[in-house]
């Protein structure tokens, strides 16, 4: 009976262990977390949920913010084991078949979703932006970030490190937009693994992306952060780098990491190098303050101060392998301080620390492609024994030809054709054309969100053109092409070139199928996905029976959100959702409502001073100029209350929120607006 009880709590352990949480944006069911169909709506609410170790989410395509404007708070990890991994289009059933590349997954830390273009930490649009996107925090050790988009954290706060602080409530708001961890009390060690991310967009007073914190009046800690298939790009940073490791034998502080098959391009940073690694020699400390590999990493396009990319200070102890530092508008790309760094089989554009100073041969640098041409001098010029991960920032095997490239991507002798275009689009058929070395080409199109394995795979093409025929109608397509450069040598599949055969866009909020759009099984649940998938040649969206509100995801003020309609979309409502023409439709008894009542508890009376409208959207729908051959057939517009501000002096964005709680139309200063509501 006792090895019966021994082995019923060990399935009961292991079954604990082993919990997926699932997080869906566009999920409809029980918001638990315990399936796609049942999944949190929030990955702030699925990261509270986790009370304990070794716990698993999975997290589907869409954007989320960490909270609707407080910017202190960020998507936080406390629990050792703790893993999120993004790329999902809400079906998978393993891992593996997920796709962060198409289903993109974005941690924002854009709060009001109002960003300008302007990087600047003071930029205006900015400053209601997440100080840090994710935070690691404590004894969180083997942590995976793996497959998202981490973008628009701002750290422009203030430091709160003062000793007569406890530690676990300090914080350096000025580094760390992106990536903050702070282990926070003394003895503990940190460990994460970010992975298959893309880290963009995002700024800091000090450090943009990736810094640790060590409070006041802690010592023996330790932060090992490892960055492994990511893309930093467009980030801007004041003060220290865009990536900051430091850490102070002296004070028994280490900072440790690697930054394997990683691209960074387009950072800036203005008073430092892009990736800082730096140990204090004060109290005694030595180069084992900092361990820090960086390998296989192609730096290029970057800004640093005085023409710096990387800071090695006291870091004999780090390592720059099998790397690319070229096209920096510099010569001297590194900066070096203290006792000698280490550098091996390097491209170092100026050839500091004797790096080989030739081209590298990059694809082609000005659309940001560092891949390399058959003729750089970086292929097979590396040392097989420094690299740690099978596969490159592509995911093609490390090694061809025997010997490891240099940079992020291997060459594998076999180009990946480009400039796939789909043209002549009709319901059921479309012409792709592209570019290859040699024309022998394979080809295969496959609905949107699906592996490759799962189409037909049309080989051996002479001709760089191809017409699919017998598509679905309505159907969103990812088109792939690859080369056969010989019986043996076989490029990998391009970059996945998505279209949408033509007919109407279907949205029944009852639908249970893949939320394509496509069909009514398949149909879009809410309104404002169908919106988005507006095209110029997809302009009809079909709308069954039922209640839609408008998304208020990411708006500081909910009562903001409405129905925007673009430019030609033509949107009926009154479908029962078995419908094959519009003529079938009955408006009259498929009621079909835009409804405005957010809380849904609106009574009467139908008073603007009314508490029970006060949380209702300004406007259902709204209309932006120019906006032409827009028609609005079939609905109950219902619950807007016009009962906010105006303000007539911003241009463009002048509003006015005491006007038009059904339909509001704003020409933007001269424009158009020509609509027909039947």
């Amino acid at each position: 009976m006792k090895k019966l009880l021994f082995l019923l709590i060990t399935i009961v352990c292991f079954h604990t262990k082993a919990q997926t949480i699932y997080v869906n944006s566009a999920a409809t069911g029980a918001n638990n977390g315990t399936s796609w169909a049942n999944a949190y709506t929030s990955l702030q609410l699925a990261l509270t949920s986790i009370t304990a170790a070794n716990k698993t989410i999975w997290v589907a395509s869409g954007a989320y913010i960490p909270d609707a404007s407080n910017r202190d708070i960020s998507f936080t990890i406390n629990h050792s084991g703790t893993a999120i991994y993004g790329g999902f289009n809400g079906t998978e059933t393993v891992l593996s078949q997920r796709n962060p590349k198409i289903n993109i997954t974005t941690l924002s830390g854009d709060l009001s979703g109002n960003d300008a273009a302007s990087l600047l930490p003071t930029e205006v649009t900015r400053q209601d932006n997440s100080y840090h996107v994710i935070k690691i925090r404590g004894n969180s050790q083997n942590v995976i970030i793996d497959g998202f988009t981490i973008t628009s954290g701002n750290a422009n706060g203030a430091a709160n490190n003062s000793c007569t602080v406890a530690a676990n409530l300090q914080s350096y708001n000025l580094r760390g937009g992106a990536i903050y961890a702070n282990p926070f009390t003394s003895g503990n060690s940190l460990s994460a693994f970010v992975r298959n991310c893309v880290l963009a967009y995002n700024s800091g007073t000090d450090v943009a992306v990736y810094a640790p914190f060590t409070p006041c009046g802690v010592s023996i800690q330790t932060t090992d952060v490892n960055f492994e298939h990511c893309i930093i790009k467009n980030n801007y940073s004041g003060g220290l780098g865009a990536m900051l490791f430091n850490g102070s034998s002296g004070f028994n502080i280490f900072a440790k990491g690697s930054i394997v098959n990683c691209l960074f391009y387009n950072n800036t940073s203005v008073g430092a190098s892009c990736v800082n690694l730096t140990t204090s020699t004060s109290s005694g400390g030595t180069v084992t303050g900092i361990d820090v590999d960086i390998i296989n990493s192609t730096f290029s396009n970057n800004v640093g101060a005085n023409g710096n990319v990387i800071t090695m200070s006291n870091a004999s102890n780090s390592r720059l392998r099998n790397s690319i530092i070229y096209g920096n508008g510099s010569s001297t790309p590194l900066s070096i301080a203290g006792s000698g760094s280490v550098l091996n089989n390097s491209i170092i554009e100026g050839g500091q620390l004797s790096g080989i100073t030739a081209n590298p041969q990059f694809t082609s640098s000005s659309t940001n492609d560092y891949t390399l041409l058959s003729n750089s001098p970086a292929i097979d010029n590396g040392n097989n024994t420094y690299i740690g991960l099978s596969t490159d920032l592509n995911g093609d095997a490390r090694i061809f030809n025997g010997t490891v490239d240099l940079g992020a991507y291997e060459f594998s002798g076999c180009v990946a054709p480009s400039n796939v275009q789909v043209t002549s689009i009709t319901g059921t058929s479309a012409n792709v054309t592209w570019i290859s070395v040699p024309l022998n080409s394979d080809i295969v199109a496959v609905v949107a969100g699906q592996a490759i394995s799962s189409g037909t795979i049309i080989s051996g093409l002479t001709s760089n053109v191809y017409a699919f025929t017998n598509l679905n109608p309505s159907t969103q397509y990812n088109v792939y092409v690859r080369s056969n450069c010989s019986s043996t040598s076989i490029s990998n599949w391009s970059v996945a070139t998505s279209f949408r055969t033509l007919g109407p866009i279907y949205v029944n909020q009852a639908a249970t199928g893949n939320g394509s759009g496509s069909s009514w099984t398949d149909a879009f649940t809410t309104l404002d996905l169908a919106l988005q998938n507006i095209t110029a040649s997809i302009t009809e969206i079909r709308v069954a029976q039922g209640v839609y509100k408008p998304n208020t995801i990411g708006l500081a003020n909910p009562r903001k959100a409405s129905f925007s309609i673009p430019n030609g979309a033509q949107i009926y409502g009154g479908f029962n959702g078995t419908e094959t023409t519009l003529a079938q439709r009955d408006p009259k008894t498929n009621i079909t409502i835009l409804n405005g009542d957010l809380s849904g508890n609106d009574n009467s009376p139908v008073v603007f001073s009314n508490g029970t409208r006060s949380e209702n959207v300004y406007h259902v729908v709204t209309l932006n100029g120019n906006s032409n051959n827009i028609t609005i057939d079939g609905f109950t517009i219902s619950g807007g209350n016009a009962n906010g501000t105006s303000d007539y002096t911003l241009g463009i964005n002048s509003f006015d929120d005491t006007r038009a709680g059904a339909i509001y139309a704003n020409t933007k200063n001269s424009q158009f607006i020509v609509c027909d509501i039947t």
